[in-house]
């Protein structure tokens, strides 16, 4: 579920990036009870997001092409040794369908895909086709979190994806995006002025056994700024067990510009 929280909620002092959106990832999601707020996603609503795969043995540019032909896009979740779900090795080889994985792509984007939740179900291995189904055996399931997404430039389909795994005592770094809220009333922009970004997204490092779940993004309130004011990291409000991999906070996050 994508929640909302409010920097008050979270006992933050921060004035003006006072939101995140919350993509749960744990069994222990609802610390916060009343305090979080669904929001929808296109075609069904933010959660763990089910992803079907088929085992692959083969790696290499040969055995992907022949995978691609097939209309199916090779897959890599990069693994810890004694991880819960059971694998002795660092990475397991997978293959997706094109039109999921595409379908994906268009619903989230690049920067939403790396900080989604998945539940990766493996129901078969290369010889056949993934696929939700009552008579599909689930041989194995991840809980991972989105990594990247390859797209081809000149045809802009998926090339590859890869994920890595959610495990209780790991910590993972996520670039979370940063939107903004509160254009409507901003006296800057109503002076005709334009939000000057810094960055576009933010480093996090977000510890599994203690967040709530990862942040799909944060949202700056810029309703009281005027031409030439600021926001600095430091007005950030951080959900528990989220930490910003940023030398220097007091740098600003952005700037209301003059056009």
């Amino acid at each position: 579920m994508t929640s909302r929280v409010s920097a008050s909620a979270l006992g933050s002092l921060a004035s003006r990036i006072i939101r995140a959106d919350v993509l749960e990832s744990s069994s222990h999601a609802g610390a916060l009870g009343p305090l979080l707020g669904a929001r929808g996603l296109a075609g069904g609503a933010w959660g763990v997001v089910p992803l079907h795969a088929v085992g692959r043995s083969e790696s290499g540019s040969r055995a992907a092409a022949k995978l691609r032909a097939r209309g199916l896009v090779p897959g890599v979740v990069h693994s810890f040794q004694g991880s819960s779900s059971g694998s002795d090795d660092d990475r397991v080889l997978l293959a997706f369908e094109k039109k999921a994985v595409s379908t994906l792509h268009q619903r989230i984007g690049s920067y939403g895909f790396a900080c989604q939740v998945f539940d990766i179900h493996v129901v078969g291995d290369g010889d056949e086709l993934p696929g939700a189904g009552p008579e599909r055996d689930v041989s194995a399931t991840y809980r991972v979190l989105g990594r990247q997404i390859h797209i081809t430039a000149s045809s802009a389909e998926p090339e590859n994806v890869t994920f890595i795994e959610l495990c209780p005592d790991r910590k993972v770094r996520v670039e979370v995006p940063l939107k903004t809220f509160g254009r409507e009333t901003c006296p800057g922009i109503r002076a005709g002025g334009r939000v000057n970004w810094i960055r576009r997204t933010v480093p996090c490092l977000v510890d599994t056994a203690e967040a709530d779940g990862v942040p799909a993004s944060f949202e700056v309130d810029i309703s009281g700024l005027d031409v030439n004011d600021k926001v600095l990291w430091t007005e950030l409000a951080l959900p528990v067990g989220v930490e910003v991999l940023l030398k220097d906070r007091r740098q600003p996050v952005l700037k209301m510009a003059r056009k």
